[in-house]
């Protein structure tokens, strides 16, 4: 339990926007990486395809790190569409259409935070948690990992090869698939 305390998570609010206009910019995403900015990264869903529909209407998806309990977790949807858009308009995108809708969703727990000494406690979570049988763990939260998608995603497809015709799993292969884990680099 000690070990597991001290492994620490960093929260995120996703703030939807649902804007009235077909597209708020060509990319997929921007970055922000400047300390001073709340926003980390702001996706436009629509960008990622070659989706047209719905015609005059586009969601931003801004991704804003703050821990339970901070002022911004606190704040309701309307205040964070509102900071939102100054926030925006700071960085040089301003929203100029109407925003017809604003959504929020909270992660708890959503990028392990790496503090110094932090191998050690994940090194007794893995070792506890190899003792129960039955029991995998992947993806992001399972393995403090900060990865992408699509490596969580090849994290599952992993699992499940596993098992072989009978039911049984073949952890040997599994050994072998979290070595493989340890080499994803995220990219973005």
């Amino acid at each position: 339990m000690d070990a597991a305390r001290a492994i620490a998570f960093r929260g995120l609010i996703l703030v939807y926007l649902v804007l009235e206009e077909d597209r708020f910019t060509e990319y997929d995403a921007h970055y922000f990486p400047d300390g001073n900015m709340p926003l980390a990264r702001l996706s436009e869903p629509k960008n990622y395809s070659l989706a047209r529909e719905p015609r005059g209407l586009t969601v931003l998806c801004a991704e804003v790190p703050a821990d339970p309990g901070s002022a911004d977790w606190q704040a309701g949807d309307e205040a964070l569409g509102r900071a939102l858009c100054e926030w925006l308009k700071a960085a040089g995108l301003p929203v100029r259409s109407r925003v017809r809708r604003v959504a929020t969703r909270r992660l708890t727990h959503a990028y392990p935070v790496y503090r110094r000494g932090y191998e050690s406690h994940l090194a007794e979570m893995e070792r506890w948690t190899a003792g129960i049988e039955g029991l995998l763990t992947f993806g992001r939260q399972g393995l403090f990992a900060h990865d992408n998608l699509h490596h969580a995603l090849y994290m599952g497809y992993s699992a499940a090869a596993c098992f072989q015709a009978g039911g049984e799993f073949d952890t040997e292969r599994w050994r072998r698939f979290r070595q493989a884990f340890d080499t994803h680099v995220v990219e973005d």
